[in-house]
């Protein structure tokens, strides 16, 4: 059975073709109800959502939690998030709340399950996928890139080059995928309007990345030059996550 990531990549991979979209959820949980929390999520959570698969309601789900230790600490922060991803927009909309399904499937009222973690809810985010590629290799970990280029179009385009060089660089490199989308919701004037992803086998091979290494590792650097133009103000914000939990096919 493939690990979570890589699972989730290829979901990604096939939306290409089926229009796919997605939204990320954040949420903080107190240090001292982690442990709890992801029990929970991991126990009975990553079940209702498996049943939501065969329904055809969903198309996957994950949880996902920054790695600690990195940059400053604010406990007010999120430091979990949820990915619910769909075949479409109209599943997207159909406002299911699945995760509420727990007296039907283990007799036990939701009121009761997620009672224990005090989780404060950040913010819902809602993304379509552009592109992505996949290997097969076991992944953990997750970096998620935000800009807002004054050029959106020639990011995208520039990163047509960048496919290719990810795609000769996996797995040797630790990467095992990649891939980015756009914003569909919420808009504004400060809001990122593309975010990437990068995937890693593990944290070694991520902190080769962010310091140019890794799967970046002989990029044609005219290709950085031409990000750089379309997308003068760097990246708006970089979070380094670990998989916690999430379906299967």
């Amino acid at each position: 059975m493939k690990n979570y990531l890589t699972i989730f990549l290829l979901f990604i991979t096939i939306g290409l073709f089926s229009q796919e979209v997605f939204y990320i959820h954040t949420v903080n949980i107190p240090q001292e109800n982690q442990e709890h929390f992801e029990k929970i999520m991991t126990d009975y959570v990553t079940e209702l959502a498996q049943d939501e698969i065969a329904k055809g309601d969903i198309k996957a789900w994950y949880l996902m939690k920054r790695v600690p230790n990195i940059g400053e600490t604010d406990a007010d922060q999120p430091n979990y998030l949820w990915i619910h991803v769909f075949d479409s927009y109209e599943d997207m909309t159909a406002g299911n709340q699945w995760w509420n399904n727990s007296k039907e499937k283990y007799g036990i009222d939701p009121s009761i399950l997620y009672s224990g973690f005090n989780g404060t809810t950040g913010g819902f985010y809602y993304w379509q996928t552009e592109k992505a590629i996949e290997s097969d290799v076991k992944a953990q970990y997750l970096i998620l890139n935000f800009a807002r280029p004054k050029d959106l179009n020639s990011v995208m385009e520039v990163n047509q080059d960048v496919e290719k060089h990810f795609k000769k660089n996996l797995v040797k490199s630790g990467m095992t995928g990649w891939g980015y989308a756009t914003r569909i919701a919420p808009q504004n004037s400060t809001n990122g309007t593309i975010m990437f992803w990068d995937v890693y086998d593990n944290l070694t091979n991520v902190m080769k990345h962010m310091a140019g290494g890794a799967a970046l590792e002989g990029l044609d650097q005219s290709l950085f030059k031409k990000f750089e133009e379309a997308n003068p103000d760097g990246w708006l914000n970089r979070l380094i996550l670990e998989y916690v939990t999430g379906t299967t096919d």
